[in-house]
């Protein structure tokens, strides 16, 4: 007869844990686990534990806790306040901001282009200052030079901006312009000055000097002081042709004797002319006579002022004339000086140079360093 449910109970095998149901009235009895077949006495099933009640510390806690909530307010979420609130101005918009980072960049942009104008300009002095010293020193200008002036215009410009920029390389190829005319300017100057004062180190402009001044005196010896005579150009190429001849044949040596006499009798000549005298050729400067031993115009042999010099500018209206000439010789000397510039400092072979470097300055100033 089968045992009811109510009337069994579950138990645990000792030695294996299977999980057992049994009759109730098999407790102290030993049965055999059919898993795992060991024997074990079944012991009574212990009582449930009574439910209690919560504590009277546990009531007193809850009732706590729900007066503190009742009494407590909803905390009021506000917004938290901006730095443009609390300065009083009104916060930036995205437009706004956008734009401000545009300006940024365009002010940064301006400082990497000035810097790069900067660096341009050192870098052509630099190659105008070698440029420079080069033909100082060897008596020659040497034209492609002007190609590494404006490498390093170029350089300069590229180091300062490092932007590919076609503005960059116009602005570099017009400074390393300025650096080339600036030091062709220098070097012609230095050359004129070299030649017409003969006070230079260089051998070949103190025969260039002494040429001149021979030529003079070859002139003056003809008995032609007025350059605006006619036939006064022919004679004086002439007689510069002779004086060059004259002076190829001397040495070293005797060229820079001849150089500083001339200098010499020069500064005797203004001294004279800075007391009142006006003598009209360099060898009347040294003896107070013309080329033909007489009495030189304007002084007498005992050295006394002829009264004629000492009333020859009383006219106020001949004293304008003569300023009128001289400020027009000074205008036909500054265009012939400018002609002979031009002539002299921008042959066909000159302006290859300034092409190459202006095209330099302009390919490596724009980013175009090593690449198309």
């Amino acid at each position: 007869m089968p045992v009811p449910q109510s009337d069994r109970m579950t138990v645990h095998c000792t030695a294996c844990s299977a999980k057992l149901a049994v009759p109730a009235a098999a407790v102290g009895k030993k049965v055999k686990c059919p898993k795992c077949g060991d024997a074990f006495t079944i012991l009574p099933a212990e009582p449930l534990p009574e439910p209690q009640g919560p504590s009277m510390l546990e009531d007193l806690v809850a009732e706590a806790n729900s007066a503190s909530a009742i009494e407590r307010p909803q905390p009021i979420e506000a917004p938290i306040p901006r730095p443009a609130a609390l300065g009083g101005r009104p916060a930036k918009s995205a437009q706004t901001s956008a734009a401000t980072g545009v300006a940024g960049k365009l002010a940064k942009g301006a400082g990497k282009f000035m810097l790069g104008c900067i660096f341009s300009f050192i870098g052509a002095i630099v190659g105008a200052g070698l440029w420079c010293a080069i033909a100082v020193g060897t008596g020659v200008e040497l034209g492609y030079v002007a190609w590494g002036l404006g490498v390093l215009a170029g350089l300069g410009m590229y180091l300062g901006y490092r932007t590919k920029n076609v503005r960059a390389g116009v602005t570099a190829a017009g400074i390393s312009l300025v650096g080339v005319i600036g030091a062709k300017v220098f070097i012609f100057s230095y050359f004129v000055y070299g030649a017409v004062t003969g006070n230079t180190s260089n051998i070949d402009l103190q025969r260039v000097y002494v040429a001149s001044a021979r030529a003079m005196e070859i002139i003056e010896e003809q008995g032609v002081t007025d350059p605006n005579a006619p036939g006064f150009d022919a004679k004086w190429e002439e007689a510069y042709g002779q004086a060059q001849r004259e002076t190829q044949r001397l040495t070293d040596a005797q060229v820079r004797e001849r150089c500083r006499n001339y200098r010499q009798m020069e500064r005797e000549a203004e001294a004279r002319l800075a007391a009142g005298d006006h003598p009209t050729s360099s060898g009347e400067a040294a003896s107070g006579q013309d080329a033909s031993g007489e009495a030189a115009p304007g002084k007498s042999t005992d050295g006394s002022a002829d009264s004629a010099d000492e009333a020859s500018f009383e006219d106020e209206g001949e004293f304008a004339e003569a300023s009128e000439a001289e400020d027009s010789e000074a205008a036909a000397a500054l265009g012939s000086a400018f002609v002979s510039f031009l002539k002299e400092s921008f042959s066909p072979i000159d302006l290859l140079f300034v092409a190459l470097a202006v095209m330099s300055a302009f390919r490596i100033g724009s980013g175009n360093v090593g690449g198309s």
